[in-house]
């Protein structure tokens, strides 16, 4: 909402008026109340949306818990080790979906998982080295998406 306040030019093209809506914390708020799948399902539907074209890429990273506070962890009983969290995003639109992960699961594993759940939005994607692993290669090829590794 931030941007909306920064950006009237995009405000005006939206019929939106800065005055009239909820400030930061109200949305922020809101936001913390969703669960995870719910964003998923948001993500997945507003992907849908865009015209994609035609290279996709896949990366993963990871966040070990001793990068937080203790204090934070304390407070919002962050019980997790840690979080590997992998993106596929079309190279011109932005992120298409999104998988988060308190295992240490390798790249080409969720590479699956994340093709398996869009396969129709994928025709070619680049990936990092940690996904070149024959059987992901084999599967990119048969469901018709060409691998850049």
């Amino acid at each position: 909402m931030d941007v909306i306040y920064e950006m009237p030019r995009i405000a005006s093209i939206l019929g939106l008026r800065p005055s009239t809506l909820p400030q930061y914390s109200t949305g922020r708020g809101r936001k913390q109340e969703l669960q995870i799948p719910i964003w998923g399902t948001l993500l997945g539907l507003t992907s849908d949306l865009q015209d994609l074209c035609d290279v996709q890429a896949i990366d993963a990273t990871g966040m070990d818990r001793i990068a937080a506070s203790q204090h934070y962890a304390k407070r919002t009983n962050y019980t997790f080790r840690a979080v590997k969290t992998t993106i596929l995003i079309d190279c011109s639109t932005g992120m298409l979906y999104i998988h988060c992960s308190m295992k240490q699961p390798h790249d080409s594993q969720v590479g699956l998982h994340v093709l398996k759940r869009n396969q129709d939005k994928v025709s070619t994607i680049t990936a990092g080295k940690g996904y070149d692993w024959w059987l992901f290669r084999n599967k990119l090829r048969s469901k018709g998406v060409t691998p850049v590794i």
